[in-house]
Formats: structure tokens, sequence, C-alpha cells
């Protein structure tokens, strides 16, 4: 079914339909990028989830007190959709 003010043939630039916002793929809508472990022993980062990430030391030096091998490494929003949750639906198709 095309858009009733449109009839699909404007896109993004459409009042009513161009602006649809839906679900980033990426993240899930949380807006939310991977969290990462930190190895101070290999000096590599190592995928974990936001449960794991949360219960880790913040730094080496706090890794180290405990006798711990990892810490947190620095967290960033979804690379795809900003921190926003969702993306426009045009971006989703693409």
């Amino acid at each position: 079914m095309s858009c009733a003010v449109c009839r699909g043939y404007v896109g993004v630039s459409c009042p009513e339909c161009g602006s649809e916002m839906v679900e980033c793929p990426e993240c899930h809508g949380t807006g939310e990028g991977p969290y990462y472990a930190f190895n101070i022993v290999t000096r590599k980062d190592v995928k974990c989830t936001k449960r794991a990430w949360d219960a880790l030391p913040d730094d080496e030096d706090a890794a180290v007190a405990k006798g711990e091998h990892y810490c947190k490494q620095e967290h960033y929003d979804c690379p795809l959709c900003g921190g926003l949750g969702e993306i426009d639906e045009l971006a989703a198709v693409i």
C-alpha cells in the first residue's frame, strides 16, 4: 500500500511517509553499541554482554588490585543510529 499523499513517488521528502523511523537493526532499539572487556595481560579487546561489562573493574589499576585480568573498555553509542535507537526507514532498507 502506497502513501495517500505522494503515492510512493516522492519518497523521503514526503511530509507524510518520508520521515518514518524504525527500530535500529544493529542495537535493536537500545541505542547502545557493543560492549568490550580489555584483557590487561594479552592487551586485546573481547566482546562481552552489558551485564558482564557492568561487573568489570573500571580500569587496569582496579583490575590489578583485585587480581583480575579484565577491565572495562570504553563504551560508545551504536554506530548506526548514533544512540537514538531508531533510524530512518529508508536507511534500514539500504
